[in-house]
């Protein structure tokens, strides 16, 4: 169901950040895509961004909109949404804090071909297609990171769907949570920023053989489970799972 904030609840939810965008600024020099940039840039960026906030469902954009510009999730999840084969909405990728998503209408110039929606309260940046260019055409820096970051997305995406026929549902929930851990620098527990069902559908699974997953890992004593948090107990035995 549709849950988009109407025009006065918008308003009341996007802001401008503070004089000369600090806030914003602060924020985006943050974010891994753009440490160490030249302050020009960040400037450039900076210049008519906005925060804008969303609550759980709501849409961010929709299939067959205008593309407005880059957006970098602050806080909160965002998933990407397109329909599968059968009619049904999947769950394409998941954009958690620090990521960004909606480059690929921005340098197409065409309408979007998916959806987003935020998964829980979410608070974004939004950067004007205007400024997102021009910073790219001014800084190949930033124009070879941003081509980097679209390739990797793309090469995970082809890699998803080359694992997704041939792995059982075990194996992709080992490889999952493997690679979540991965992320992790001094923590064994992972955190899922989603719902299960979410997650599930990523994986090209149904929420019920996901959550079988979980329960036969948690009785193998590799995993302990608690809501959206998941401690890994035996990284080794995880990882072996990913062979079936």
């Amino acid at each position: 169901m549709d849950m988009s904030l109407s025009a006065v609840d918008r308003r009341g939810l996007s802001r401008r950040s503070g004089p000369g965008g600090v806030e914003i600024g602060r924020i985006l020099r943050q974010v891994p895509l753009l440490i160490g940039l030249d302050d020009s840039t960040i400037e450039v960026l900076c210049n008519g961004a906005s925060f804008q906030s969303f609550r759980r469902g709501t849409t961010i954009f929709r299939r067959g909109s205008v593309p407005t510009g880059l957006y970098f999730v602050v806080d909160g999840a965002v998933k990407l949404l397109a329909l599968a084969a059968n009619g049904k909405e999947k769950t394409i990728e998941l954009f958690e804090p620090g990521r960004m998503f909606g480059e690929i209408g921005v340098f197409r110039l065409a309408e979007y071909r998916s959806w987003t929606q935020a998964v829980t309260m979410t608070r974004l940046i939004h950067v004007p297609a205007q400024n997102v260019l021009e910073a790219v055409r001014a800084d190949h820096g930033l124009a070879l990171r941003m081509l980097g970051a679209v390739s990797g997305r793309v090469q995970d995406l082809i890699e998803s769907i080359g694992q997704s026929a041939p792995l059982d549902a075990r194996s992709r929930v080992c490889g999952f949570l493997f690679e979540r851990l991965q992320t992790l620098e001094s923590s064994n527990r992972v955190a899922l920023l989603a719902p299960k069902s979410t997650i599930a559908s990523i994986l090209n699974l149904t929420s019920e053989a996901f959550s079988r997953v979980l329960r036969s890992l948690r009785e193998e004593g590799i995993i302990q489970v608690a809501g959206r948090q998941i401690l890994i107990l035996d990284p080794g035995r995880l990882s072996k799972g990913i062979g079936g």
